[in-house]
Order: C-alpha cells, then structure tokens, then sequence
C-alpha cells in the first residue's frame, strides 16, 4: 500500500452520472410520501415546525425564537431550510419540517456513489451505483430521509465536503490538486456547522485526516492548511454569526445569554458534560449493528479485509479510518445518540460497495455470499416474525406497518437470498433496492429495529 494513492493514476471509465442520477430520483420517489402524509412528530418536528413559524411572524432570522423565547439548541439554518420549503407547501407544518430531509438524502445518496468513484483505484461503473444502493438501503438513512431532523441534511453537507475534500486535495482520476474544489468543501463544511455546530466541520475534516494518514497520503493534507479554503468558512459563517452577535448585544442580558448557550454551552460543554441521553461506550458500536441493516453485514467483512495485503486497498483504508473517526468521535462524548453517526453512512456504503465490486471482480465470493444469506435471513425472520404474531405492536402506527411487514421483508429476502447463490453487482443492488421498497411499504419500522428497543436505549 506503501505510495500508492487513492485516485486512479491516469483517467479512466467517468463517474456514472446517468444512473446515479436515476438512482438518487427513486430514492426521492420512495420518500416523498412522507411529505404531508402524518401529523408532525414529536419532539424534533413540532420543535422546528413552530420555530420556523415564529421566525415566519417575528421577521427575526438571526435568533431563533419558541414559544416566544430564545432557542438556543441550533444554529438556524435548518429553520431557515423549513421557512423556504413553506412557500412551497402553504405554511410551516408538517410537509415543510420534511421536506428539506427528503430533497437531502438523495444527494447524500450521490455523494456516497462519489466518494466510493473517487476511492476506486480503476473507476469502475459498480461501486459508485453500489454504495448508492448500500446507502439507500441502511435502515438509519432511509429513516431520516422522512422525518424532519437536521441530521439528513447534515449529512448531505458532510458527505459531498469530503467528495470535494478528496477531488480537490488531489485524489481525482489524474491526481491533480484543485483548490476550487477545496473552497467548495468548506464551503459545504460552513452550512453543516450552521446546521448543528462545530460537528459540521470537526467531523468530516477529522475523518479526511484520519483516512489520509492511514492510507500514507499525508501530502493530501496540505489542503487544510492553506488560507483560502479557512476564508471562505469564515466568511460564510460570519454571515450570520456576526449580525446575531450585533442583535444578541442589542437585546439585552437575554440576547447574551442565548449567544453564549448557542456558541458554548450547546457545543463544547454539551460534548465534555452532556445533561441528557448519556450513553455507555460501547453504544453506538453496538447501535450500528442495529441501525445500519443491512449494509453493516457488508461493512465488517470489508473491514476485516483490510488486514491482508491483496490488491490495492488505500482507499478502502481511507474509508475505513475516516468511518472509525466519526464512530470514535461521537463514542467520547458521554451524550450518544444513535442519528449522531448518520455522517458515517456515506463512508461506511463507499467501503462496502469498494469490498464487494473487489469480490466480484477476483472471484472471491465467500464473504459475499456470507453478507447476503444474512440479510436474506434477517428478512426472512423479519417475514415470520410478522406472520406469526411475534413482532411487537405496542402502538397503532406499528400493527398497520406489520400488516406490509411480511411481503415486503419477503421481497427483501428472496432478493438477497438469490445473490447469495449468484452474486453480482446487479443483484446486490437490486437486494438493497427491495429493502427500499419494503422500508416503504412497512412504514419504516423494520423487525430488527423493534427488537432494539429491547437491548439498546434509543
């Protein structure tokens, strides 16, 4: 692995635009009827949807107000996102808090399909469509693609600063640095933090960091430090950090105090002493097993195959560091909440579909095999667990998704279970694709994740 680099030497087959594009309309299509379809949910989307309201009534755009007091938990961009998306839906209700996780988790979606293209030392056309398909498939990212939380949208930032990161530090197909691109991730890097914080930045460049070193590209990491990249954060932050600063000092003692809540006590101290959902260690290690199903079954052999030294592998080892980064960073904190880790999931399909394209491609189909006849099977019990009464109905909105449970998981089994017996890229695609279609028809609420409320705190 000594010298050798991410990208591809020389350009070969270009980025599957075509059908990354269609891929990112169905994930879409499969999505939107989350948009108005339901009252809003609580406590994130009453909390945004009001909010929004206010700033809508108020004309105060820089301070987020609720219930007429300050808000000081967020940074206002994702408000900001809901009070456009009312002018298309009539008003700051339930569409409008959806809407912006719906339009953003496609473009997650690509920039998963972006980063495993880059990472892939021959450019092939089956990673970026599989790490697409992994992504879409993960039941965490199909999830927040239909509700109104920041963290689809972050992620959608996140994920394409780091594609841009890698493009631009000189990791594209003919390995030539391109400082505009690096503006741009930063630029993306600035609207995550006023989406939640410092983590829209410490994330990804932490993860881009982590991969460099591990991968011997240190050389990569000279684009973090020149001048013009930091300007454009600075200046893109400013651009509401300094007229709150100016109205927070012209209102008074409660105007400071929300300043300073937003800018430390929500960010650092939360990070160092959170005040609620603490968390052992381990949990967000195990909540992945859970929550990334069933992309995660392809994760850990991918993973574990990155300790032989069989054909090119920096890019996997980028990933596969950058994806330990976020695990360990959130991990640290006592405050843990399983969404935390959704920045992770475009890195974590990338890697899978990198590993799984290397298997089709030498021949090595064991693991393969192995990952889909487990997805089968997590579906397949997933199928009988509904049919014969043994999933868990302790709501309404549960017993009517247990009604599509069985077919969908069904479809979704025998999908994987024929990869299995012939694996392809086409048929591991059109595995997770079935899983799409069964988070859909079963409203979200898949066996697996019903059975985590018995192990693991939400």
């Amino acid at each position: 692995m000594k010298g050798e680099p991410p990208g591809r030497a020389a350009p070969s087959r270009p980025f599957p635009a075509r059908a990354a594009a269609l891929a990112a309309l169905l994930f879409l299509a499969a999505a939107a009827p989350a948009v108005g379809r339901r009252d809003l949910w609580a406590p994130d989307e009453p909390t945004y949807a009001l909010s929004a309201r206010e700033m809508i009534e108020t004309g105060v755009v820089v301070a987020p107000h609720l219930n007429g007091e300050l808000y000081a938990e967020k940074p206002p961009l994702f408000l900001w996102l809901i009070v456009l998306a009312s002018l298309l839906t009539g008003g700051p209700g339930q569409a409008a808090a959806v809407l912006p996780s719906v339009l953003a988790a496609p473009l997650a979606m690509l920039a998963a399909a972006r980063i495993a293209w880059l990472c892939d030392p021959e450019g092939r056309r089956e990673p970026p469509l599989l790490a697409a398909a992994m992504f879409a498939g993960s039941y965490q990212a199909f999830s927040q693609a239909t509700v109104g939380q920041i963290d689809m949208v972050l992620c959608a930032l996140t994920g394409w600063g780091f594609a841009l990161l890698l493009e631009g530090s000189g990791l594209s197909p003919d390995r030539r640095p391109r400082p505009a691109l690096v503006n741009a991730a930063f630029l993306a890097f600035a609207l995550a933090t006023l989406a939640k914080g410092p983590v829209g930045l410490l994330v990804p460049l932490g993860a881009f960091a982590a991969g460099a070193i591990a991968a011997r590209r240190p050389p990569c990491l000279r684009a973090l430090v020149k001048v013009g990249p930091w300007v454009v954060f600075a200046a893109v932050v400013a651009a509401w950090l300094v007229p709150a600063a100016l109205w927070a000092a012209a209102s008074g003692d409660p105007g400071r105090r929300w300043l300073s809540d937003l800018l430390f006590r929500q960010t650092a101290v939360r990070y160092l002493n959170p005040w609620h959902h603490r968390r052992p260690f381990w949990y967000l290690g195990a909540a992945l097993l859970y929550d990334m199903q069933p992309t995660v079954l392809f994760v850990i052999p991918a993973m574990w195959a990155l300790r032989r030294g069989d054909g090119p592998k920096a890019g996997r080892v980028l990933l596969a560091a950058g994806l330990l980064f976020v695990v360990a960073f959130f991990s640290i904190s006592p405050g843990k909440r399983d969404i935390y880790l959704l920045p992770a999931y475009p890195l974590a399909a990338a890697l899978a579909a990198l590993d799984a394209s290397r298997r089709l491609a030498t021949g090595r189909h064991g693991s393969l095999r192995l990952s889909a006849a487990a997805s089968g099977a997590l579906f397949a019990a997933a199928a009988a667990g509904a049919l014969l009464g043994l999933v868990p109905a302790p709501d309404p909105g549960i017993r009517t998704a247990i009604r599509w449970l069985a077919p969908a998981a069904a479809v979704a089994a025998a999908a994987f279970l024929t990869a299995a017996r012939r694996p392809s890229a086409a048929r591991l695609g059109a595995g997770d694709a079935a899983v799409g279609a069964a988070r859909r028809l079963e409203g979200s609420r898949p066996f697996w994740v019903l059975l985590r409320r018995k192990h693991l705190p939400s």
